[in-house]
């Protein structure tokens, strides 16, 4: 029986089909387009170095706060979403005041024009 790092053809089989499986049904698809099939000696073994690969990318970091997170640091964690939620609400307030504003210049645009031309 062939042995390569210390598994055997099934064995490292299995392995490859359970990471796969944890994988999101989109990038199962992904990795059948990229060349995954766990059938053969090399395929097996290519199949298991293009799964690292999804396994990689998945724990990258996506924002400043999963970064603190990923640390351990949930104080620091905290702190960014308030931050990040104090911008959000500013933001919304100041679209807000600008739609309130551009409203009010339409309902004056209006006035105008039924004052100008009279309903019948």
């Amino acid at each position: 029986m062939k042995l390569l790092e210390e598994i055997n053809y099934r064995q490292w089989q299995k392995r490859n089909s359970e990471v796969f499986h944890r994988l999101s049904l989109e990038q199962q698809g992904q990795a059948r387009k990229k060349g995954y099939y766990n059938s053969g000696w090399g395929k097996v073994k290519s199949s298991w170095e293009l799964l690292q690969d999804f396994k990689n990318n998945t724990y990258k970091v996506v924002s400043l706060f999963e970064h603190e997170l990923n640390k351990g640091n949930l104080v620091k964690a905290i702190d960014l979403s308030v931050i990040e939620s104090e911008k959000a609400q500013k933001m919304s307030e100041e679209g807000k005041q600008e739609l309130e504003k551009i409203s009010k210049n339409l309902h004056e645009i209006a006035d105008k024009a039924l004052a100008k031309y009279p309903l019948l």
